[in-house]
């Protein structure tokens, strides 16, 4: 089977690399990096929204897979609701694909709106909002020069982010797990909860002792989690 991979606000493809080893002997692993920004950020990011993100990576993973290939998605952060998006997309332009499993990691479910929109605070109040909610270290915030180099890209993933709205009407038709940090300031296990109301199959909800990024330092034991998952379900 393959599971698919998508990154949270500011990262891509590389945001992955110490997850493979503890996933790839098992499944077939694909990541793919936000459309309009390559991996190093050596191009201005485009100002994108998630349904045209997931409209430029649909074809892409339709051609990636092959007849009856049962596939996966798991989102990290703004990496869940273009996963969401492009289950969307797929119901209505490749409904002979099939999606068997959702993985929405720190992430509230697309009908959850979160009240302040970071994306406009000024450089200072904006490294701050990021540090105190999503846990950004505080070496990254204070390295200037790094900081002017991902903060565009950042700012554009929170506010497509931000204003995502995928309507009403439609709801993942497999299993839906949602992860998340117990001590997420960003995301709360509510949040995590409301994973319930877009899916007809809702798995579990489980958090870990940590933050935003609470897969730092425990990547085996989160990548055994999901390969547990998929074979509860036969996906194994």
């Amino acid at each position: 089977m393959i599971l698919f991979l998508f990154p949270y606000a500011g990262g891509s493809s590389l945001s992955f690399n110490t997850w493979l080893p503890h996933l790839s002997p098992y499944i077939r692993v694909i990541t793919y990096d936000i459309p309009g920004r390559d991996r190093l950020y050596s191009t201005q990011p485009l100002d994108i929204d998630i349904p045209e993100m997931a409209s430029s990576i649909l074809p892409k993973i339709s051609d990636a897979i092959s007849q009856n290939e049962p596939f996966a998605f798991l989102g990290y952060s703004m990496g869940a609701l273009l996963a969401f998006e492009l289950a969307r997309q797929i119901s209505i332009f490749r409904p002979w694909h099939r999606l068997r499993y959702f993985f929405a990691f720190s992430c509230s479910a697309p009908n959850i709106k979160h009240t302040e929109d970071i994306y406009d605070f000024d450089d200072a109040a904006f490294d701050a909002a990021i540090h105190d909610y999503c846990g950004t270290p505080i070496e990254i915030i204070e390295n200037t020069e790094l900081m002017d180099m991902i903060r565009p890209a950042l700012r554009r993933d929170i506010k497509a982010s931000a204003k995502y709205d995928p309507g009403l009407g439609f709801a993942l038709d497999c299993p839906v797990d949602a992860i998340g940090g117990r001590f997420d300031r960003w995301v709360s296990e509510i949040d995590l909860k409301s994973w319930s109301h877009v899916t007809k199959l809702f798995g579990e909800v489980k958090t870990y002792p940590d933050g935003h990024f609470f897969i730092e330092g425990r990547e085996e034991e989160v990548s055994n989690y999901v390969l547990a998952r998929l074979r509860q379900v036969g996906l194994l």
